[in-house]
């Protein structure tokens, strides 16, 4: 879909070519930082507050939170926020309003979101432990045991476990499908006798150094290898989506500084992965 930007005082409309061209510079790069920071957030139950601390007091100037709480009517959010937060300054009041009304749009846009996180803290805290799809289990047993003084003196080492519990199954479920996809690919790779082989993972994230001459039949073996339904998941009705940069560094691109595949002829979201794709010519 194209997007509508405004450029000065001229409107024109960009493509995707045009954006990705357009990602790593300003302002679209800082755009794109914060808008990962604000998800990654949410997608964990972060509040407002913290909301407000990591993005809007770095990106929105006060007048800015004035003009939306005035054109939004955040009148019951001022209230709640006020009530939440017994000592917050006139200074913070403002971001942590606007936090609160965004972050109830975003909740109310994913309901099942909440549920899920709402389910893992409960879980935790009568269990003493959370755990992944897989098995990976990580022990919380302070939060069955808290008791009222905990929550008024340990506060803070509540609320951080309650966020692990939250995360952890998410963060474990990406992990071990990664994990188990490049040890599939590897196998691959072996059984093929090709050139590229895995040079890096950390937690969701994989490496590989790839030869030029098998790019595209490696990226379909990837993309079908970490996008295909484990039987782990089998239930779950939403699919694995996976990104993909490529480093030429013959070219002067440096590592974790790579450009979108449609640069190098693929079209990333329209590309097919395949299980045993044949070699091109």
């Amino acid at each position: 879909m194209p997007l509508k930007i405004t450029k000065r005082t001229v409107k024109r409309q960009i493509d995707l070519e045009d954006f990705i061209k357009m990602k790593d510079e300003m302002p679209f790069k800082f755009w794109r930082q914060v808008s990962k920071q604000v998800n990654f957030l949410y997608l964990f139950g972060g509040s407002a507050m913290v909301f407000a601390e990591n993005a809007l007091e770095t990106a929105w100037t006060p007048e800015q939170c004035e003009h939306f709480m005035q054109t939004e009517d955040c009148t019951g959010e001022i209230k709640r926020v006020k009530a939440t937060y017994k000592n917050i300054s006139d200074e913070e009041l403002p971001y942590v309003v606007v936090a609160t009304k965004l972050r109830d749009r975003f909740f109310n846009t994913y309901p099942g979101l909440m549920d899920r996180i709402y389910a893992e803290k409960t879980y935790a805290g009568l269990k003493g432990y959370c755990r992944s799809v897989f098995g990976a289990t990580r022990n919380t047993i302070e939060l069955k045991l808290a008791g009222k003084d905990d929550q008024k003196y340990n506060s803070a080492m509540i609320r951080n476990l309650q966020n692990i519990t939250s995360n952890q199954p998410i963060q474990n479920m990406e992990a071990s499908i990664s994990k188990r996809a490049m040890y599939d690919t590897l196998l691959w790779l072996d059984k093929n006798n090709m050139k590229s082989y895995p040079w890096n993972e950390i937690h969701d994230s994989a490496d590989w150094v790839v030869h030029k001459s098998e790019l595209k039949r490696l990226l379909s073996k990837i993309k079908y290898q970490f996008e295909k339904q484990v039987p782990e998941c089998a239930k779950s009705p939403i699919k694995l989506k996976i990104d993909c940069e490529i480093s030429d560094l013959q070219a002067g691109d440096y590592y974790k500084g790579g450009r979108h595949p449609f640069e190098f002829g693929i079209d990333w979201d329209n590309f097919e992965g395949e299980e045993n794709p044949e070699p091109t010519t």
